[in-house]
């Protein structure tokens, strides 16, 4: 569906146009040499995409990346905890900008709520925010959170 809007986009002129070939084919090779360090060779590597940087690049050239100051602004805390922290889903790419859908931040509430439930069944008890603190932890570590008491 990303794809669909960009393409629909570039003809109707909302975004800028496709580089030159030149400067496609640097990209291209650019990209293989990534996909060469970050996977294993393959006859099909190349072929291989990590989907939310993808799924990112293409809504922020067309207008409808989630920025999570924005979704808080627009739908607020509890919704921003659950785009920031909850499953990754395409109606998240629906919440803002040109196209907006109505529905979309319920079914990713919904989405979000029943995988939740499945998991809470496979887990036996393990709460998230108990990941989530160890990750602040970690992030505060590592950018200077806590500074040395002399």
């Amino acid at each position: 569906e990303m794809q669909s809007r960009y393409v629909t986009s570039l003809i109707k002129g909302f975004i800028k146009p496709l580089p030159s070939q030149n400067e496609m084919e640097k990209s291209i090779r650019k990209y293989y040499e990534s996909v060469r360090k970050n996977y294993c060779k393959s006859a099909r590597s190349g072929i291989r995409l990590s989907y939310i940087p993808y799924m990112d690049t293409l809504s922020k050239e067309i207008g409808c990346y989630p920025y999570p100051y924005e979704i808080f602004k627009k739908f607020g805390f509890n919704f921003w905890k659950l785009i920031m922290f909850g499953i990754v889903t395409p109606a998240q790419y629906r919440l803002l900008g040109r196209n907006s859908w109505e529905g979309a931040k319920e079914a990713i509430s919904l989405y979000n709520k029943y995988s939740f439930k499945a998991a809470a069944r496979e887990s036996k008890g393990y709460k998230s925010w108990i990941y989530i603190l160890i990750i602040l932890l970690i992030v505060l570590n590592r950018y200077g959170g806590f500074k040395k008491i002399n």
